[in-house]
């Protein structure tokens, strides 16, 4: 439980027609907290026991939503969306372990509706450009046996620095094409028919954006580390073994270079459904397909559904 914290909460939100045929909404909303903690919440030794830490975090919401009336039978209803998130945190019980994450991102949409002579057309576009980062004030995370110099928490493990900086990146195009078809007869058979197509594409970034390193140490008797040596500590075990005698360095250490990878993929589909009722029987039919480029998969799907619908009075007798 976190019996002390800060919040603020903001909202702004106006909406109207600013002509007889166009409208806007616009929302705001702005959250932020402060939250006091203990850094060592658990086995902290000495002075790490009362060391205190604050976590920030910030959410922000803009939203704009418009309609126009274009015509009688077209409607075109754009939007954006771009909701920015960061949070400052620390692992709980890790030294020097403060970092900034990013996330959330850009979000615009235009959906369009045009009511033909036989038909009802819907089309939708979107494109979203959304983060997911960290900014580490440290680019190493060292996990140490309690020592004499590696003291901030007893018996355990003391851990220090964080993950590194990494920066992800996802960009996603979607067009939607729709058509509900207005309803037709063939002898006593009514139809409604639907049809449509999908088609997306996304790319995708992953980035180390500076060096870091990661290690656990290895404990061994008797040994000397160098003047000025950061992987090893020689000031003497005191957990799990309590002898001045031993010692631990990093025996393995992982480095993870600077680098960014990338990839993207393109899909689409279409579907084509006729749902057929006669009196109490709907019969439905529909073909489906869908492929992409990543996999190089195509796939064809074929839906055949029937639903008897009795009447309720049919069934009590």
């Amino acid at each position: 439980m976190q019996p002390k914290f800060e919040k603020w909460t903001t909202r702004l939100n106006l909406e109207g027609f600013l002509t007889d045929d166009f409208g806007l909404m616009f929302g705001y909303t702005d959250n932020k907290s402060k939250i006091p903690l203990n850094a060592f919440s658990f086995n902290g030794n000495g002075n790490y026991a009362n060391e205190k830490v604050n976590q920030r975090r910030r959410n922000q919401n803009y939203f704009l939503k418009g309609v126009w009336y274009a015509t009688d039978r077209l409607t075109l209803t754009p939007s954006l969306i771009y909701a920015p998130a960061t949070a400052k945190i620390h692992y709980n019980g890790a030294l020097n372990s403060m970092q900034e994450v990013k996330s959330g991102g850009l979000t615009l949409g235009l959906n369009m509706e045009y009511e033909a002579d036989f038909a009802k057309i819907f089309q939708k576009f979107s494109y979203s450009k959304l983060q997911s980062s960290r900014d580490a004030k440290h680019e190493y995370r060292r996990t140490w046996s309690y020592s004499n110099a590696k003291n901030w928490r007893k018996n355990g493990s003391n851990v220090e620095g964080g993950y590194g900086d990494i920066k992800q990146i996802q960009k996603t195009f979607r067009y939607n094409f729709d058509v509900d078809f207005d309803s037709f007869n063939t002898f006593s058979i009514k139809h409604d028919v639907r049809m449509g197509l999908e088609f997306s594409n996304q790319h995708a970034s992953y980035e180390i954006i500076s060096p870091f390193t990661q290690g656990t140490s290895y404990r061994k008797n008797s040994v000397t580390c160098a003047n000025g040596d950061i992987f090893c500590d020689d000031s003497g075990l005191i957990f799990p073994v309590a002898n001045a005698g031993w010692s631990q360095y990093m025996r393995q250490l992982y480095i993870f270079n600077k680098g960014k990878i990338q990839a993207s993929q393109k899909s689409y589909s279409f579907y084509l459904e006729d749902s057929m009722k006669y009196k109490n029987l709907t019969l439905r039919t529909g073909v489906r397909f869908d492929g992409d480029d990543y996999m190089d998969k195509k796939q064809f799907h074929h839906v055949l559904v029937l639903v008897m619908m009795f009447l309720i009075a049919v069934i009590l007798y």
